[in-house]
């Protein structure tokens, strides 16, 4: 490697150094997930609930999608035809709503893998194809350690510790090293369901300040607001000890224990990639059996793939629209949109 080649992969991995360890929110329980409208690159509703189709074709035809808009009709239903059989891994002529899920989960997977590429490839320093802890280590906390004679402050020492850990649960095969598929998990934690156990250890040493294993109310609050500043306690701070001790602490014991902080931070809601498959269901399931034939699938496809001019308006009027609203937003109107019936 020239000397400029390596001052260029300085700066980079000082940036990566600075993006990564810089970001206050990456123990926010849940301020790390990516929804699909960002990693399809589509928004599903607009601002006035107009359906946009182009975002169910990169849900449901992903990467293909982009094919479709070179096709004749004739290809088009073949290749969605082709897609119809990948998708039906019972292979009984049907689709039905488990399927569909997981089609679509594999959509935001790759979305989610393409997303972690560069970081990739910055951390995969001897370029074989995979990370292991030794390489990350190395990018990650080399200068950390360089700077402080070989010990990491406090601070350091938990990004260290938290990121060992997702390390080996992202590792799914337990091979020691990270594929893309496994890193883009270690990248986005709160997209993939067996990163939880190490999403909530990092929650707990995060806030878990008296180290009984457990988090309290005032624990729990404290990264939130400040109740020693003098000022009259808002009214979002008791709601919020209401959805802490309904919905959170399940036991009521008033603590959150490791598994009460799991069910905090990913909610046994009804999942995006759910909610689509019932979407993609209810809009081309004619005979209303719960399932797609490949007939339905082929008479709905402008639905499911391809270009649609009525679904592509003004993208960039509506993105303004977005930050004009962006600006407007009232924190506790939201909240007690979203808490009412529990409040």
């Amino acid at each position: 490697m020239d000397r400029k080649s390596s001052q260029w992969m300085i700066l980079v991995l000082v940036y990566v150094l600075i993006s990564w360890h810089g970001n206050g929110q990456r123990f926010n329980p849940g301020g790390s997930r990516l929804d699909m409208e960002s990693l399809l690159g589509e928004k599903h509703y607009d601002e006035f609930g107009r359906h946009n189709t182009e975002f169910d074709h990169r849900a449901f035809a992903g990467d293909d999608d982009d094919a479709f808009h070179d096709y004749s009709e004739i290809d088009a239903s073949d290749k969605l035809s082709a897609i119809f059989h990948r998708v039906d891994t019972n292979m009984d002529n049907l689709l039905d709503k488990d399927e569909l899920i997981e089609r679509v989960k594999r959509n935001k997977h790759r979305g989610l893998e393409k997303e972690s590429g560069k970081r990739f490839k910055v951390l995969d320093t001897n370029e074989d194809g995979y990370i292991g802890w030794e390489e990350y280590k190395e990018v990650m906390f080399a200068n950390d350690f360089a700077v402080n004679n070989g010990k990491l402050p406090s601070n350091i020492q938990a990004m260290y510790t938290n990121d060992e850990r997702k390390f080996v649960d992202a590792d799914e095969d337990k091979d020691g090293l990270l594929t893309l598929k496994e890193f883009a998990a270690f990248n986005f934690p709160h997209n993939y369901p067996h990163m939880l156990n190490s999403l909530a250890m990092e929650s707990l040493d995060m806030y878990d300040k008296n180290k009984d294993g457990k988090i309290s109310w005032k624990e729990y609050i404290s990264s939130m607001y400040n109740s020693d500043n003098g000022e009259p306690e808002p009214g979002w701070v008791r709601d919020e000890e209401k959805i802490y001790l309904l919905r959170h602490d399940k036991d009521g014991d008033e603590l959150l224990n490791l598994e009460e902080i799991k069910s905090w931070i990913s909610p046994e809601d009804s999942s995006e990639e759910e909610d689509e498959a019932i979407h993609l269901l209810e809009t081309a399931d004619l005979d209303q059996d719960g399932k797609l034939s490949k007939d339905e699938l082929i008479s709905h496809q402008s639905f499911f793939a391809g270009h649609d001019e009525k679904s592509h308006h003004d993208w960039d009027r509506r993105e303004k629209l977005h930050r004009d609203w962006d600006r407007d937003y009232d924190f506790e109107d939201d909240y007690h949109d979203r808490y009412r019936d529990e409040l």
